[in-house]
């Protein structure tokens, strides 16, 4: 499975990101220019069953010219829904089909 990110850091739009590596508790962004990333709270955009949803998430790791290690950030009521629209997209329930 191959998920897109559009990555937003506070406002600003920092471009498309593609992972294979993702968790629940994270992700590895595929991205040369997110190497100025760390210790950064970032937004995340993704589409789950034709939604866009948003998570905010911190950039913890970076391996440079590659990749962002991202830790997603459970602080916020209201992100519940986006949370749970990740896991489903990283577990996809076998019964659902």
């Amino acid at each position: 499975m191959s998920l897109a990110f559009d990555v937003f850091d506070g406002g600003p739009h920092l471009g498309r990101s593609w992972t294979r590596d993702v968790s629940q508790e994270g992700l590895f962004l595929k991205a040369a220019d997110l190497d100025c990333l760390s210790d950064t709270i970032l937004g995340l955009r993704f589409q789950a069953d034709a939604v866009e949803r948003r998570l905010r998430d911190i950039a913890m790791r970076r391996v440079q010219g590659q990749s962002a290690g991202i830790q997603l950030a459970f602080w916020r009521h209201a992100d519940d829904d986006a949370y749970a629209a990740y896991r489903k997209l990283i577990h996809p329930d076998p019964h659902d089909s």
